[in-house]
């Protein structure tokens, strides 16, 4: 129970149509002694939603830590992390700190909850200190602007470079790099070509730069809710030899949402609750109704088949998983190039 605050504060959002939405699925296995007692569990995640780290929806909130944080941390830690309450931040609501939801009395009680909860569950005041600068730099490389720069003769490519040096700074700092590596890495790309030892990099431009920063807001927050689930489960483990393989399987799904503008995440999250959901249903009535018939018991027919939605998505031919990924393998593939080669 301790560890459940700190799983929704990192993986739970406002949406239109929850207050409190899971935004990641997990699959919880509880584990019991012989005489029945509970010894230990264990958590495994899935389908984290990336994309809500750098862009919500209308009316809804980025993960609610970024909001625990703004709002409850003291002034001396925002000092340091260079947040501000009161600043304009491009990831969270779009720029909108609190969209109609909840006050900053709200997520300042939560954040005293979240700190209480990852000192029972074993994160150290040094670990959260580390968690916390990694949200402030999340929240810092939206708001790193560019510039377009002049092409180097030789290469005769436009580039780009950071305007706000100061912001660039500030994450290079809180990361615990040097600036000019972090300006290097969201300015440019560098690739080697075969077996050659020899390097290229290639200028990005000032929107390049700005999905460079998204892309690594997004790997950082998802490589800390990893770490996060390994720090609870090291905690939840049991503390003992178990006796006894018992053990309770929980799942928690996402609801299942269709919006005006669904994204790629949002249709593979809605994919898998209907694999799950057909799952189940052959679990609870198909199963069911075979035990039925073998008993000789009358009852009303339940149709469970609803293939055909799922099969809209993966079918290996004509579903649409596979011409997406066929599209993929297609330089430069657009829907223009589909509609000319269908013709």
């Amino acid at each position: 129970m301790a560890a459940n605050p700190v799983l929704e504060a990192f993986g739970n959002a406002r949406t239109v149509k929850n207050n409190n939405s899971s935004r990641f699925g997990k699959f919880i296995r509880v584990f019991f002694n012989n005489s029945g007692h509970i010894t230990g569990a264990q958590i495994e995640h899935y389908l984290l939603e990336k994309t809500r780290i750098v862009f919500q929806a209308s009316e809804e909130r980025n993960y609610h830590i970024f909001y625990y944080l703004l709002y409850g941390a003291n002034e001396e830690e925002r000092r340091t992390l260079g947040l501000s309450s009161n600043t304009k931040y491009n990831y969270l609501c779009n720029g909108r700190v609190d969209p109609h939801i909840f006050t900053d009395q709200y997520d300042r009680q939560q954040w005293q909850l979240l700190q209480q909860t990852m000192n029972e569950v074993g994160i150290t005041h040094e670990e959260q200190q580390q968690i916390m600068s990694l949200m402030a730099v999340i929240l810092h490389l939206g708001n790193i602007e560019f510039k377009t720069t002049t092409p180097p003769m030789e290469s005769g490519t436009a580039g780009s470079a950071v305007i706000n040096r100061d912001v660039l700074a500030l994450c290079a700092k809180l990361l615990g790099i040097e600036e000019v590596q972090l300006q290097s890495t969201l300015t440019g790309r560098s690739f080697q070509s075969g077996n050659r030892q020899t390097q290229y990099r290639i200028p990005l431009t000032p929107a390049q730069g700005k999905e460079t920063c998204a892309a690594l807001a997004k790997s950082i927050y998802h490589l800390l809710f990893d770490w996060l689930i390994v720090r609870i489960n090291t905690s939840l483990s049991p503390k003992q030899h178990i006796q006894s393989n018992a053990c309770i399987g929980v799942l928690d799904i996402y609801g299942f949402e269709v919006f005006n503008e669904n994204s790629l995440e949002q249709l593979l999250i809605n994919y898998a609750n209907e694999r799950l959901q057909q799952l189940m249903s052959e679990h609870w009535f198909k199963f069911e109704q075979q035990e039925y018939e073998r008993e000789g018991i009358s009852w009303s027919h339940i149709d469970t088949n609803e293939r055909c939605c799922i099969d809209i998505l993966e079918h290996k031919t004509n579903g649409l998983l596979s011409l997406l990924d066929e599209e993929g393998r297609v330089p430069k593939g657009s829907d223009e190039v589909r509609s000319g080669s269908d013709q």
